[in-house]
């Protein structure tokens, strides 16, 4: 399912987001988005919500491409 958008009603707590397109290329990156809060990118196919502070931890930019790793 494709997705461009995400809110955090009722969450307890702050959180990374990232924007990707469907080749799985960052479009945006949005730190640290509070309880209660949208936000939105048109271009993105997909987004991951991860634990705040991740973006910087991973050192992650726009134009940088994720690749999946399956481990069983």
């Amino acid at each position: 399912m494709n997705c461009n958008s995400i809110h955090t009603v009722l969450m307890a707590y702050p959180i990374d987001v990232i924007y990707l397109t469907k080749d799985m290329r960052i479009t945006k990156l949005v730190k640290h988005i509070k309880p209660y809060r949208t936000s939105i990118d048109l271009s993105a196919r997909h987004v991951l919500e991860v634990m705040q502070g991740s973006i910087d931890r991973l050192e992650l930019r726009v134009g940088d491409q994720l690749d999946w790793i399956k481990r069983c």
